[in-house]
């Protein structure tokens, strides 16, 4: 087994303070490493326990990168044409964000 042969690697699997994050137990790469058996029903644990704050996480993510393309859409367009049009300084080169 790695835990044998690898220095800080223990059996304890779970832990008890994951920061501020309520339902989840930690685990770490070692452990999973080192014994895989006893991490993945861990990891599958805290996917399920956490899957509704992700999902929205991501959602927001998405929604908020789009939002601000649409809002800096101008802004990056006269940067691009400052530096990139026919009398920019790096001249026509073409740049698209």
């Amino acid at each position: 087994m790695m835990v044998d042969y690898l220095p800080g690697l223990s059996n304890d699997y779970t832990y008890d303070n994951v920061g501020d994050v309520v339902g989840a137990k930690q685990i770490s790469l070692g452990d999973m490493l080192g014994n895989p058996t006893q991490a993945l029903p861990q990891l599958q644990s805290n996917l399920m326990n956490n899957y509704q704050a992700i999902l929205v996480g991501s959602f927001f993510t998405a929604l908020s990168f789009k939002v601000a393309k649409k809002v800096l859409r101008r802004p990056i367009a006269k940067i691009n044409s400052g530096l990139f049009g026919k009398r920019g300084i790096i001249g026509h080169i073409g740049f698209k964000i």
